[in-house]
């Protein structure tokens, strides 16, 4: 994080693939406020030049930055809590913060 507690961004992970962008300039701009709807406005200035940028080069809003630290990985089936299988593949308790339900991501501490 740096002095803003927006994350950094990190080089060397493997992103999407570039896509195709049919959108005019007013679709642009709409895409761009509706990314911003989930950053706290101190930031809206920043993160609305670098939305903008990821639009221009990859076709889509991805916020990139805002990729969960560490290694992304899932484990084998059998080691989520859970009474059938079903049930294990709905993020639970011990795989997200306490307080929050349905594995909802945790807000930014502002």
């Amino acid at each position: 994080m740096n002095c803003l507690n927006i994350p950094l961004f990190e080089e060397g992970y493997r992103r999407a693939p570039r896509r195709e962008s049919h959108l005019t300039e007013a679709d642009k701009i709409l895409a761009i406020k509706n990314a911003l709807r989930y950053i706290h406005p101190d930031h809206h200035e920043q993160m609305a030049k670098e939305f903008a940028q990821e639009l221009e080069e990859h076709g889509r809003i991805y916020g990139y930055r805002f990729r969960p630290e560490g290694k992304l990985y899932g484990k084998p089936i059998d080691e989520y809590k859970g009474n059938c299988i079903e049930g294990k593949s709905v993020p639970g308790d011990d795989r997200q913060q306490p307080g929050l339900r349905g594995g909802a991501v945790p807000p930014m501490n502002w």
